[in-house]
């Protein structure tokens, strides 16, 4: 069982392209930890599941029993997954940055490449300041 549900958590992790360190320092536990669960060697804690849980916006049951949700049909769009590992004032700090970004005329293709450029520096912050604050 525990194997299936660390495929699980390794299949979410990839869909949402973060690497274990950022997965693991998401969840307050070690890359090394991580990695066992998702090879099925360790078990996961109902805790950290309810956070898996939560970060990517997927059930329990999906977790434990791999009962089939439909990813594209929940709201798993990329801002919803920042909203949900982002702090008030990050987010606060993005929505003043895009109002701005309202005065031009920006293809839907440049705006995705745009969002994916502000994700990447998101992901990098939030790293620096997880590393920080554990340090």
């Amino acid at each position: 069982m525990n194997e299936k549900i660390g495929q699980r958590i390794r299949e979410l992790r990839l869909y949402y392209n973060l690497s274990i360190e950022e997965l693991s320092d998401l969840l307050g536990i070690s890359s090394g930890f991580l990695r066992l669960v998702e090879r099925g060697e360790r078990g996961a804690t109902i805790e950290r599941l309810a956070k898996i849980s939560k970060i990517f916006n997927v059930s329990m049951d999906y977790l434990a029993l791999g009962r089939e949700t439909d990813l594209t049909k929940n709201d798993n769009s990329p801002v919803k997954f920042l909203e949900r590992i982002l702090t008030e004032h990050e987010l606060h700090k993005i929505a003043e940055f895009g109002k701005g970004l309202s005065t031009f005329n920006y293809s839907a293709e440049e705006l995705d490449l745009l969002f994916v450029s502000i994700h990447s520096q998101l992901k990098f912050l939030h790293n620096i300041k997880s590393r920080k604050n554990s340090g």
